[in-house]
């Protein structure tokens, strides 16, 4: 069984679209490889909030998302109430429902269908919170389970949401001395240069958004949106740059709508795929305690400002919407002991901005049973990431049983 992460990414497309490139040839033949969409996801009884159209005026909306101001703030609070009646009214009581043990209670229904004693996972982003959740849920049922590109599931969603701000801050400080050792880098001669100009610019589209070529308007969220996609994958800084050059040069941002609208599911003629945005918000408004007052919120949006200071003030405050949310939050972090669980294998990439590198190292702390490798090199994830040893490794486990205890470097 596979998850590809989000929450609210689909593990029905990972295995229908991207079977061969996700997986090694020998873990095809070895294993029926089973994605599912968890509840609330695309073909599972989906959070709906929004159609077509609505989604697109929604992302265009121009709103100050710095909550600097008492009247930002009750302007962000106004916007997520009007979200969440949408969503009630489209999607109804599922919204109380999509929280990641019931997800975990799920697999093991799968599993029990698929007639297996024991479930053998694959687990990426996200999904290795899933995984987590299903082993202490369910030790005496864990086969081998690889968990890559940890979620620190002991961590709040404050401590969550500024620590892959600052995995971003690290990420661009890598891809700014790639650019700088380049025949030409447009966005400056020093990485500092490249830093700054990618403030300027986002600073820029901030005070004055911009109209793409098919008439939609391209907001700093857009723009923030674009510019992270690929920075998931050290393979795609080429193609940041090209689109970094054409803002920079030509005030053409059509680039970063694109990868904007690759990330929100949008398609070339204006239809969604998939909005997953919906589900990622129900599930972590049940999954995570979110402050409730307004000063708190500001204190902690300020924090992840200062302290990451080119994504974090356009990365928002994801309590200001779960306050609104109309369903209760269920769940809270915790220390995973996996008590019934004999061993798991843990990955980290040291240059992953969603998903930090210590994560994996704490969760392997607090894990006695877990080994961990770690996978020298940048982008999200390490499996089928390129590098060889991180593949064997993760093979031998799942195709032998194969682990080396401790902690390894790839």
């Amino acid at each position: 069984m596979t998850n590809p992460g989000g929450p609210g990414s689909s593990g029905y497309d990972t295995v229908a679209q991207t079977l061969t490139s996700a997986f090694s040839e020998e873990l095809i033949e070895a294993y029926n490889i089973v994605g599912f969409d968890p509840r609330g996801v695309h073909r599972s009884s989906p959070v709906t909030c929004l159609d077509d159209a609505e989604m697109d005026a929604y992302r265009q909306e121009v709103s100050d998302e710095q909550l600097e101001t008492e009247a930002a703030y009750t302007e962000a609070r106004e916007s997520a109430a009007e979200l969440a009646a949408q969503c009630e009214a489209e999607s109804g009581e599922l919204l109380g429902h999509v929280d990641t043990l019931s997800a975990a209670r799920d697999m093991d229904v799968i599993r029990a269908a698929l007639d297996q004693e024991e479930l053998d996972y694959l687990g990426f982003s996200y999904g290795t919170k899933l995984g987590l959740t299903y082993a202490e849920q369910y030790g005496q049922r864990v086969g081998r389970f690889v968990l890559d590109g940890m979620f620190d599931v002991s961590i709040s969603a404050h401590e969550l949401n500024k620590q892959q701000a600052l995995g971003f801050e690290d990420a661009l400080e890598n891809y700014a001395q790639w650019c700088t050792e380049q025949e030409n880098c447009a966005a400056g001669d020093t990485p500092e240069e490249v830093v700054q100009s990618t403030q300027d610019l986002f600073a820029e589209v901030d005070e004055t958004p911009v109209q793409g070529a098919d008439g939609r308007t391209i907001n700093v969220s857009t723009l923030v949106s674009g510019f992270i996609t690929p920075m998931y994958n050290r393979q795609s800084w080429p193609v940041l740059s090209e689109a970094l050059t054409l803002a920079l040069e030509q005030d053409d941002f059509s680039a970063f709508q694109y990868f904007a609208d690759l990330q929100a599911g949008r398609e070339a003629d204006g239809s969604y795929d998939w909005i997953n945005t919906f589900a990622f918000t129900a599930v972590m408004c049940l999954d995570y305690p979110m402050p409730g007052d307004s000063e708190q919120i500001e204190a902690e949006f300020e924090e992840v400002s200062e302290e990451a200071p080119t994504f974090g003030p356009y990365l928002g405050h994801r309590g200001v919407v779960c306050q609104e949310w109309p369903a209760e939050n269920v769940a809270e972090p915790w220390e995973p002991s996996l008590s019934e669980t004999e061993e798991v294998l843990f990955i980290g990439t040291t240059g992953d901005p969603a998903t930090p590198v210590e994560w994996a190292e704490h969760m392997h702390e607090m894990v006695p049973q877990s080994s961990l490798i770690v996978r020298e090199g940048e982008g999200h994830l390490g499996y089928r990431a390129g590098n060889s040893c991180v593949d064997e490794a993760v093979d031998s486990y799942l195709l032998d049983g194969e682990l080396q205890e401790g902690r390894s470097q790839c």
